[in-house]
């Protein structure tokens, strides 16, 4: 064992070098082992792990946001379904006449359905982002 640099055993690592700059560290050198983990070591471990660890995270984002997505889109299909329906059913009745209330409850029912579908595309946009 060297006592040339004996501080270099406690502090020094041979992936981030002397800590003291010495050129002829005896640990980066391969002379003698260090006697404690790096500190630096530990810092890169950890950021790593927080690395991996964001990239999980982002990827059940992901996930979530594509189940929101499958699922309202679903929805702005229905109420798409619906309101052709309606409007099919409206011009089925434009032929019978009709009296003044069933003509106001059936554009109410379209603008109900038409405000549906707008509210449920700003939904979809709203989750998927710019």
């Amino acid at each position: 064992m060297s006592e040339k640099h004996p501080c270099c055993r406690s502090h020094c690592c041979v992936k981030h070098g002397c800590k003291y700059s010495y050129e002829d560290c005896p640990v980066v050198l391969g002379e003698e082992a260090m006697e404690f983990p790096c500190e630096d070591c530990d810092i890169d471990r950890h950021e790593a792990g927080v690395r991996a660890d964001q990239v999980v995270m982002d990827r059940v984002e992901l996930l979530r946001v594509m189940r929101d997505n499958d699922r309202l889109s679903r929805q702005v299909t229905e109420l798409q379904m619906s309101m052709t329906m309606k409007e099919e059913h409206l011009r089925a009745h434009r032929r019978v006449p009709l009296s003044q209330d069933q003509r106001d409850m059936l554009a109410a029912d379209l603008a109900e359905t038409t405000d549906r579908i707008r509210k449920g595309y700003e939904d979809l946009v709203g989750k998927i982002g710019p």
